[in-house]
């Protein structure tokens, strides 16, 4: 039988046109057509497909008297924890927001639409593109107003307190603009005007500085990508294999081995300063 998820390697029939499959990455429930017009259409599959995580809770509730008591009485918290839109139109009765993560998220998101709400952060040391490494004890923050459910919304780059970030709530983190700071833009050394580059193609990954197209002087060997096009903070090598993100400081801590001057030699339209 052919799935969602590949091959089937194994199948029990729990009754009449209600099928587990299991592959060799994932599962769950297929329901015949006849079986799946029973499904409330809430949250009906139109292929009749129920995978193993969550949806397999659709089916159990559908057919409370194929499966047992206590996969009953977990097909409910599972429907009411990520389905509770549904739920309610099926049962007719409300989900509260402590039964329902998807509940607290539509509650949060809502409460914060004008605010600053975290996105990705990065810990002691990292930085993101054009941010200076983050300091101890904080947490480099890049929010969007209004979250991950407002894609064209603002961003924004803050330090934030280790220790506060480690207790943020499981639906989001949302910056206080009155006591988080900026997590200011990366500066160019004054004495040498330098790009690092991040590599995210190619054997392997090799960081450089580049200053004026020659050697910079550095506790690790450092190696300069002498040609290449710049288009804003990105830059490409000729073939467009490999690709760069640029910002202003020093060479990446970890330096440049052996094998990665050797993997920016290799790279088409790239070649090392003497």
């Amino acid at each position: 039988m052919h799935t969602p998820w590949g091959a089937a390697q194994t199948q029990r029939q729990l009754g009449d046109g209600v099928i587990q499959v299991s592959t060799a990455s994932h599962g769950g429930i297929h329901l015949s057509p006849t079986r799946n017009a029973h499904v409330h259409k809430a949250w009906r599959d139109r292929q009749g497909w129920y995978e193993e995580d969550s949806d397999w809770a659709v089916a159990a509730l559908t057919f409370p008297n194929l499966f047992t008591a206590d996969q009953a009485v977990d097909a409910h918290r599972l429907a009411k924890e990520w389905m509770p839109d549904q739920y309610e139109q099926v049962f007719g009765v409300p989900v509260l927001p402590a039964e329902s993560y998807i509940r607290r998220e539509q509650i949060f998101y809502r409460d914060n639409a004008d605010r600053f709400v975290a996105t990705a952060a990065w810990g002691h040391r990292n930085y993101a593109v054009g941010r200076v490494p983050v300091p101890p004890g904080m947490v480099g923050v890049v929010a969007r107003r209004g979250g991950r459910g407002n894609p064209g919304g603002v961003e924004e780059y803050f330090l934030v307190p280790e220790s506060e970030y480690a207790k943020r709530d499981t639906v989001g983190f949302v910056i206080d603009e009155e006591f988080h700071g900026d997590w200011p833009p990366a500066s160019a050394d004054p004495d040498a005007d330098g790009l690092v580059l991040v590599f995210t193609g190619g054997p392997k990954t090799p960081y450089t500085e580049v200053v004026d197209g020659r050697k910079v002087p550095s506790t690790w060997p450092v190696y300069v990508l002498a040609t290449g096009e710049r288009v804003g903070e990105v830059w490409r090598n000729r073939a467009g294999r490999w690709t760069a993100y640029a910002r202003p400081g020093g060479a990446h801590p970890d330096g440049i081995g052996q094998d990665s001057r050797e993997a920016a030699a290799a790279a088409p339209g790239w070649r090392i300063a003497d």
